[in-house]
C-alpha cells in the first residue's frame, strides 16, 4: 500500500511520516496530508511551491549546482576574448537541453514515459514538469543559456563581468596578455635556439675573429666567410660612407686570409664599390709582400719622396720598407686622381692571385693612369704616372719625375774688420728752474 499525498499527490511508501516529495506530514488516521490553506492547488501551473519545497529540502545538492555553474560562467566569461568557439557549444548545448525538458510539458506522452522509467511502473499523477527537481533543473539552464549568450555577443569587450566593471577589464587584459608574452618568449627562445645552433655549426671555435660582433673586427681579423655572411644575415650592412666602405675592402685585402676571395666577394656582392678610392696604408710590415716592396722601392725613387715635405715621418717607425710603401701609398691618394682602385691596389701589391680573381668577376683596370704627385717649396714638386698591364697584372711603365727650381745665390760675406754703426741714442737735455 502506498500513501498519495494530499499536498502534492506523490507516492510515498506506507510506513512514510512524511512526503518524499514536498516533506508535508501524512495524516496518521487517513494516510494523508492535511492541505495548506495558504497554498496554491497542485494543478495549477503558477504554482511554484514544489520548487520552494525541492530546494528547501535539497539545500547542499542546489548550492553546489548554483556554485558550480556560477562560477563555469564566470570562468568562461573571463575568458571570452581568448576562447572562440567553446564557449558557443557550450551555452549552445544547456539550451538544447533546457529545450529537450520544455518539450517534456508539451508532450503528455513523453511525460508519462520518462514518469514510467524513473519510477519504475508505479503509478503516480503528478506530471514531470510539475515536480521541483525538474523546475529547478529547467531554470539553471535557462538562466546559464541566456547568460552564456549575453557573454558571447560580448567577448570583443570582455564579457559582460568585464565590460561592466573597468577594473575587473584592466586585470583581464594583464591576464591574459601574460600567455601572449609567454608564448612570444617560447617563440623568440626557439628562434635564437635555432641561430646558435645554426652558428655554432657554421663557425669555427678555434677562431675568435668568428665571433666579432661587428663586420670591421671580423675582416680585419681574419674571421671566415661563413662567420662574415652571418653578420650580413643578421642585419648588419656595408657603411653608406664610401671612405669606410673602401677601408673594409682594403683591410679584406692586407689581411691574412685563406678565404680572402669570398670576403671580397661578399663586401662587393653588400654594396661596396670595387672602383672606390682605396687608401693603402699598412701598420704591419709582415702584411708587405716582396713585390709590393719592390714596386713600392721603384715609385719612392722615381718620384723622390724622400723629399716630398708631406711624408709622414711617422712611418718610419715600423721599418724603411713599410715607410716607403705608406709613403706612396700617401702620394697616389690624390684628388686629381682619386686614388688607386681595388684592382690597382692588388696589382700595386704584387697580388697577382687576387688580380686575377677580381678580372674574372668582370672587375678592369682603369684606363686612366695612376698618378703619384706632391708639391714643395719654392716650385718643387713630382709627379709619376703608373700603368698597368690589363692581362698580367704587374705594372708596366713609370713616367715621369721629381723637378727642383735653381737655388737663389747665397749673400756675400761681410768684410773684415767691419762693424756696424751703433743705433741711435737721441740726446739727454737736463732739466733747469725757472
Amino acid at each position: 500500500m502506498t500513501l498519495i499525498c494530499a499536498h502534492c499527490s506523490a507516492a510515498s511508501p506506507e510506513a512514510s511520516k512524511y512526503c518524499g516529495q514536498c516533506g508535508k506530514a501524512f495524516d496518521a488516521a487517513a494516510g494523508t496530508s492535511p492541505p495548506s490553506k495558504a497554498s496554491r492547488p497542485l494543478d495549477s501551473p503558477e504554482s511554484f511551491e514544489n520548487l520552494y519545497h525541492f530546494v528547501r529540502s535539497h539545500l547542499v545538492v542546489v548550492n553546489s549546482m548554483l556554485g558550480l555553474s556560477g562560477m563555469a560562467v564566470s570562468l568562461l566569461d573571463f575568458l571570452s576574448p581568448r576562447l572562440s568557439v567553446l564557449p558557443e557549444v557550450i551555452y549552445g548545448a544547456t539550451a538544447l537541453l533546457a529545450l529537450c525538458l520544455l518539450a517534456v510539458a508539451l508532450v503528455p506522452r513523453l511525460d508519462q514515459w520518462l514518469l514510467g522509467r524513473m519510477s519504475r511502473g508505479a503509478q503516480t499523477r503528478t506530471r514531470l514538469w510539475r515536480r521541483g527537481g525538474w523546475q529547478f533543473s529547467v531554470l539553471l539552464l535557462v538562466l546559464i543559456s541566456l547568460f552564456g549568450y549575453e557573454s558571447v555577443a560580448k567577448a570583443s569587450q570582455g564579457g559582460v563581468l568585464a565590460s561592466a566593471l573597468p577594473g575587473l577589464r584592466a586585470l583581464q587584459a594583464r591576464l591574459l596578455s601574460i600567455d601572449t608574452h609567454l608564448s612570444e618568449v617560447k617563440v623568440g627562445v626557439a628562434q635564437a635556439n635555432r641561430k646558435l645552433d645554426r652558428l655554432q655549426s657554421e663557425i669555427d671555435p678555434n677562431n675568435p675573429a668568428d665571433r666579432c660582433a661587428d663586420l670591421e673586427c671580423a675582416i680585419d681579423g681574419g674571421a671566415s666567410a661563413k662567420a662574415v655572411s652571418a653578420l650580413f644575415a643578421k642585419g648588419l650592412a656595408v657603411p653608406g660612407n664610401p671612405r669606410m666602405a673602401s677601408s673594409l675592402l682594403w683591410e679584406a685585402v692586407a689581411a691574412p686570409n685563406p678565404e680572402q676571395d669570398q670576403i671580397i666577394d661578399l663586401l662587393l656582392q653588400h654594396g661596396a664599390d670595387a672602383q672606390a678610392p682605396e687608401e693603402m696604408i699598412l701598420m704591419n710590415p709582415r702584411l708587405l709582400t716582396a713585390a709590393g716592396q719592390r714596386n713600392a722601392q721603384a715609385l719612392y725613387v722615381k718620384a723622390e719622396l724622400s723629399r716630398d715635405p708631406m711624408a709622414d715621418p711617422t712611418f718610419g717607425s715600423s721599418g724603411p720598407l713599410l715607410a716607403q710603401w705608406n709613403s706612396v701609398a700617401m702620394c697616389l691618394t690624390d684628388e686629381r686622381t682619386r686614388g688607386p682602385t681595388l684592382i690597382e691596389a692588388a696589382a700595386l701589391m704584387g697580388d697577382d692571385r687576387l688580380v686575377a680573381h677580381l678580372r674574372a668577376e668582370g672587375i678592369r683596370f682603369p684606363s686612366r693612369p695612376l698618378l703619384c704627385a706632391w708639391t714643395g717649396a719654392l716650385g718643387s714638386h713630382g709627379e709619376v704616372r703608373l700603368r698597368f698591364d690589363p692581362k698580367s697584372g704587374e705594372v708596366a711603365s713609370m713616367q715621369g719625375g721629381a723637378s727642383f727650381p735653381v737655388p737663389m745665390p747665397a749673400m756675400p760675406a761681410r768684410p773684415p774688420g767691419f762693424a756696424p754703426a751703433p743705433p741711435f741714442q737721441p740726446p739727454v737735455i737736463p732739466n733747469r728752474r725757472s
